[in-house]
């Protein structure tokens, strides 16, 4: 994520993706995304519609597992999102 002056703030670079995901929301609900860039610690993932969807959740990311995650923004399509 750049700040207003083009400066890099993550803490490390983000890679490409093209991966399918899930967001499993208390155990109850599922969301299919798709994981556009990944780090160690965040990344950022497409979704229909961010209606519901929580500020932490678990994210299933396919052939890798799951992983806590927290919401740090939103639009109206995609998430930028937090890993634990």
């Amino acid at each position: 994520m750049n700040d207003s002056n083009g400066t890099e703030r993550r803490r490390e670079p983000r890679r490409r993706t093209l991966k399918a995901g899930r967001l499993l929301i208390d155990k109850k609900a599922v969301l299919n995304c798709t994981i556009r860039n990944l780090s160690q610690h965040g990344g950022r993932l497409d979704i229909d519609s961010i209606v519901g969807v929580p500020e932490e959740f678990v994210l299933d990311i396919a052939g890798e597992g799951t992983r806590p995650a927290r919401t740090v923004w939103k639009s109206h399509s995609s998430l930028g999102v937090k890993l634990g």
